[in-house]
């Protein structure tokens, strides 16, 4: 299904466009505010916020099963 795969791609895209644009303001904004500290807490912050959401994804899926 082309279209099907086509979609799926512009998501894709978006998806990783909108995320790269979020990611340079929150640098950027913690970097003004406490330079690199701030931009490492950030780091740290959405990579925890990441697992968060990757983790409870993970156990609802085994709930269903």
């Amino acid at each position: 299904h082309p279209d099907a795969r086509n979609r799926l791609t512009a998501g894709y895209m978006t998806s990783y466009f909108i995320g790269g644009a979020a990611g340079s303001l929150i640098s950027a904004s913690a970097w003004q505010h406490a330079g690199w500290a701030g931009v490492c807490l950030a780091g740290v912050t959405v990579a925890l916020l990441n697992l968060l959401v990757w983790w409870r994804g993970f156990h609802r899926q085994e709930a269903v099963n």
